[in-house]
């Protein structure tokens, strides 16, 4: 029962005592009237005391299950009691302050949510068991899993190189490879989340900016050499050419080996100058199957003293790619002279693409790659051949970097070295 209600209930037993007492006693009728009309006004009064009590306690219950509920927008109306109405203008107060930091939060985790969403660098937070809560876009993109496979999992739960990269915990960057193609740093750190500590992790693709430096470095290296070996080799050529014309002596021949040698070295640094001058693709839609068929008879001519078999899959079919073809074809050549390359006797090379997937594996049972070999694979004049220069994979990843494919090249579970490469998709129209 409520605080008002036993109020009036009390009030009206009182006065019916009074009443009574005054009936039942021997007093004269003036005091009898006097005593009803006094008993009257207090009765009116103890009521309207009671009402404004009510209305009180109503706004109090009201203030309360606004508060259970986190209803911030509902004020309270003033009763006209001074003293309770300055209890009212407080919780207005406090109202409108609460109200007013939720916009702020609400905002700010809005601002800050987009900042995750939009943000290049992989963010992925973790809750209070160390388990994943969140992952942005870009660290699906980074770490080539969608969301839905890394929510709610844990270190164990995951493949080391991504456990690795999720789960490094120290405050400060530092760098982890992958694979060939893809070098992440990493950062982690922890926050305060509704009073308990948890961890977060922040990590970027790295490789870019190492590949960039390095390439700005063998720019300006191979333009040097280039106008030193072609001004140098171009002077001594045109001696050699006026003596091995004029003359058929063992310094003739001499020469003739001196001036191949030049020719060589003319053409290892075209080459290079290649790279450095590679132009920017000229982007057209085209079927890639009849290239990579034409492609593998090209580089199985050069290989026939090795059994080697060859095996397209699938052997007819389309794999339609917006890219440069002349630059396609090249990148092709490379790759798969390298996995020919790879097989000393007898071994097979497979060519497998998947157009709705847009990739190309290039496979071989050739002597696999160690951990360092995949590691350096695409680093500049990196080489494993007696007389390799390191060279064809520097063309094929600046030429797969401008097509903005993705790849990699790693030694696979059954033991044979696997090249893959992931067109973008083609544009709607």
């Amino acid at each position: 029962m409520k605080t008002t209600r036993k109020l009036i209930i009390y009030l009206l037993v009182v006065h019916l005592a009074i009443l009574l007492l005054v009936w039942l006693a021997d007093f004269p009728a003036w005091v009898i009237i006097c005593s009803e009309i006094l008993v009257i006004i207090s009765a009116v009064l103890g009521i309207r005391w009671a009402d404004r009590m009510d209305k009180q306690q109503q706004i109090i219950t009201s203030s309360i299950e606004n508060l259970k509920s986190q209803d911030l927008t509902l004020q309270l109306k003033e009763t006209g009691n001074e003293e309770f109405d300055t209890l009212v203008g407080l919780y207005n107060s406090m109202i409108e302050n609460l109200r007013s930091e939720r916009v702020a939060t609400n905002e700010l985790n809005y601002f800050l949510a987009s900042i995750i969403r939009a943000s290049p660098s992989g963010i992925v937070l973790f809750d209070y068991d160390n388990l994943i809560k969140s992952v942005n876009p870009a660290a699906e993109n980074l770490l080539g899993t969608e969301e839905k496979a890394l929510l709610g999992k844990g270190r164990d739960e995951l493949p080391g190189e991504i456990a690795d990269v999720l789960y490094y915990d120290r405050p400060e960057w530092n760098v982890v490879k992958r694979d060939v193609n893809n070098i992440i740093r990493v950062y982690g750190g922890r926050f305060i989340n509704r009073g308990f500590e948890t961890r977060f992790v922040l990590f970027e693709d790295f490789s870019k900016e190492i590949y960039a430096a390095e390439k700005a470095s063998y720019d300006t290296i191979v333009r040097m050499m280039g106008h030193e070996v072609n001004n140098t080799t171009g002077a001594v050529n045109s001696v050699l050419d006026t003596y091995i014309d004029r003359h058929d002596d063992t310094f003739s021949r001499t020469f003739k080996i001196i001036r191949e040698r030049n020719d060589n070295l003319g053409s290892f640094m075209k080459k290079l100058s290649d790279i450095v001058r590679l132009p920017d693709p000229d982007l057209m839609e085209f079927d890639l199957a009849p290239v990579i068929r034409q492609v593998m008879v090209l580089v199985r001519a050069r290989f026939n003293d090795r059994s080697i078999t060859w095996a397209l899959n699938p052997p007819e079919g389309s794999f339609t790619v917006r890219a440069d073809q002349a630059q396609m074809e090249q990148a092709l050549i490379n790759i798969l002279t390298n996995a020919a390359e790879a097989i000393s006797h007898e071994g097979c090379v497979e060519v497998e693409y998947e157009e709705i997937n847009r990739t190309l594996f290039v496979r071989n049972d050739g002597e696999p790659l160690s951990e360092e070999q995949q590691q350096k694979a695409f680093t500049s004049f990196f080489t494993t051949k007696e007389k390799g220069k390191g060279i064809g994979l520097m063309l094929t990843r600046e030429i797969l970097d401008r097509h903005v494919c993705r790849f990699y090249l790693k030694k696979i579970e059954d033991g044979r070295t696997e090249f893959g490469v992931r067109f973008q998709p083609l544009p709607n129209i």
